[in-house]
């Protein structure tokens, strides 16, 4: 059963924060999955935070749901640059232990090699999408190559003339199975649509999300009040 907590933004931020550092504590070695966008870029400050206050994050191993193809001709947008800029340069992270995918067969042996994650932070798109496992991606996909849709490239690279067409992303398969638990952020109206489908109970290829609904250890953080 997914639960839902609705409360302020900030306090839900620092409640995401808190449980990623007692896990970071409790392990001797950690395995996150983590996401790059709007979504957990208040989580990752709070982190820093505590980072400051003496949480080391030297036993830490991550993986990031997703990565640009071709990122070499377009370096300002990897998400591992924004790793670095929102979360691994202010921290002790030993970033030879950072994970992004580049190439789809070697990103499925490595995380083969892995029984379970500790902690997955996730984001969802206003459609649904996990990662960039757009509408009409099978449950059972794993690490995979996709085009951008028009929305992805509206939402991602508005007024721009050059910009990535294509990502590697890690499928809605390994997602659900090797998280011991999620926590997913959704912040602002524009996630409703995608939340309520989730709460509504029923799979649907039309909305990923709605594929973790009976994820055994899944917690949706929101602001909208309405998910009480």
């Amino acid at each position: 059963m997914i639960k839902f907590l609705v409360k302020d933004k900030d306090k839900l931020e620092e409640f995401v924060a808190k449980r990623m550092g007692k896990i970071i504590k409790k392990e001797s070695d950690p395995l996150f999955i983590l996401a790059t966008g709007n979504s957990p870029v208040g989580v990752y400050k709070k982190l820093i935070k505590k980072h400051e206050k003496g949480l080391s994050f030297k036993g830490l191993t991550t993986y990031n749901l997703d990565e640009y193809r071709g990122i070499d001709k377009f370096p300002e947008d990897s998400f591992r640059k924004f790793m670095d800029d929102n979360l691994f340069d202010h921290v002790d992270i030993n970033k030879k232990k950072t994970n992004f995918p580049s190439d789809v067969k070697k990103y499925d042996k490595s995380l083969d090699k892995i029984e379970k994650f500790n902690f997955t932070i996730l984001g969802v798109g206003t459609n649904g999408h996990i990662a960039f496992n757009e509408p009409g991606t099978p449950f059972k996909t794993r690490t995979n190559e996709v085009t951008l849709t028009q929305s992805t490239i509206e939402s991602n690279f508005k007024g721009r003339d050059k910009y990535p067409t294509k990502a590697i992303t890690m499928g809605l398969y390994d997602i659900y199975n090797k998280s011991s638990e999620i926590v997913l952020l959704a912040w602002g109206e524009g996630k409703r649509d995608a939340l309520q489908k989730l709460k509504e109970g029923v799979k649907r290829d039309d909305c990923p999300i709605t594929h973790f609904v009976d994820h055994p250890n899944m917690t949706v953080v929101t602001d909208l009040k309405e998910f009480k």
